[in-house]
């Protein structure tokens, strides 16, 4: 039963697809599923927040994505079904949080997948931008790397000697 119901939803998302690619159209946006908080930011900063159809649980800015979009659960617990039922045109994730069980059943509904690879960096949260940027076409991904490069120039770097924190916390100094 459940092979059957796999099979008409994949019917059905075939069909559309079909549908849609035979339409003389001038819109080029999405429909996306975003399966990481930072893709999902970073699509809403450069403006693609209206293309988003569904998130998964830690897209949580801006606010208004957790009230107008669907939920669809943790990045490694989600099944595909709910996601094929938004009948999206492009799934974008991080390219270790997907199994390989859900990368294959998103290419076999049709749907184009895209993986960003993320690091947790200044320098590698710029190349995040640049990525989705370049998955949606967009072109104001400097604007955002600019602000981030003027944030971080107003960061004032603490020391590392531990006798400094524990003096302004007015802990005593323990010996080895």
């Amino acid at each position: 039963m459940r092979k059957i119901l796999w099979d008409l939803m994949l019917l059905t998302v075939l069909a559309g697809s079909c549908k849609k690619a035979t339409e003389n159209t001038v819109d080029q946006t999405h429909k996306i599923v975003s399966l990481n908080g930072a893709i999902t930011e970073t699509i809403a900063a450069l403006g693609s927040s209206p293309e988003i159809v569904g998130v998964e649980v830690t897209s949580t800015y801006p606010d208004s994505i957790k009230t107008v979009v669907p939920n669809l659960g943790h990045v490694r617990t989600i099944t595909v079904e709910p996601s094929v039922a938004l009948q999206p045109t492009l799934v974008i994730a991080g390219e270790k949080d997907l199994n390989p069980e859900l990368k294959a059943k998103i290419k076999e509904a049709g749907i184009e997948l895209k993986l960003i690879t993320q690091e947790y960096s200044a320098k590698e949260a710029k190349k995040l931008i640049a990525q989705v940027g370049d998955i949606l076409g967009k072109k104001e991904t400097k604007t955002i790397t600019d602000k981030i490069e003027s944030n971080l120039a107003k960061v004032t770097v603490l020391e590392k000697n531990l006798k400094c924190y524990l003096s302004m916390l007015g802990e005593p100094e323990h010996s080895k």
